[in-house]
């Protein structure tokens, strides 16, 4: 077992500190994908999120498992302990969303379609043309299509809303 101060100091070496109130942001190894986080092997074969022991380090204890470390600062290699809290993951959709940080429609870098795409398939719903015709010329599912309709998937975007859910029997 090795001991704690030492692996606090190989941790903090990693971390180039500003100010108590700025982004503390790690230099070291970073998760790939989507969110650039850091991380950090406290012991040979343990890998942990380094915000995350950052923020149990501050806490004195262990978040608990399905337990969140939450940024406020929104900035991932960040492991200042004032810009974190503990959360859930509702905690976090809803922090997100009230930052306006969700990507919406075409925003998002997995969406299929354009915003204009979508007026066009509300149109052409409401002119009669049947889901399962949409679905396949735009290469998604016939609930899609359904959900764009009505207006609960893109409701950001115009174009009629259909209340009937359109299915070829």
């Amino acid at each position: 077992m090795s001991d704690p101060r030492s692996v606090q100091d190989r941790f903090w070496a990693k971390v180039k500190m500003g100010g108590p109130e700025e982004c503390w942001e790690w230099q070291a190894g970073r998760q790939s994908g989507r969110w650039p986080y850091g991380v950090f092997h406290p012991t040979k074969g343990s890998t942990v999120r380094a915000h995350r022991l950052s923020l149990e380090w501050s806490l004195g204890r262990k978040i608990p498992r399905g337990v969140f470390a939450c940024h406020t600062c929104d900035n991932p290699p960040c492991v200042n302990p004032r810009h974190l809290f503990e959360g859930t993951s509702g905690d976090n959709a809803r922090d997100a969303k009230q930052k306006g940080r969700n990507k919406r429609g075409a925003s998002d870098p997995a969406a299929k379609l354009t915003d204009r795409t979508v007026i066009s398939i509300r149109e052409r719903a409401a002119a009669g043309e049947r889901n399962k015709y949409l679905a396949t010329e735009y290469g998604i599912s016939e609930s899609n299509v359904s959900q764009i309709t009505s207006g609960q998937r893109w409701s950001h975007v115009g174009g009629p809303r259909s209340t009937k859910y359109r299915k070829d029997r």
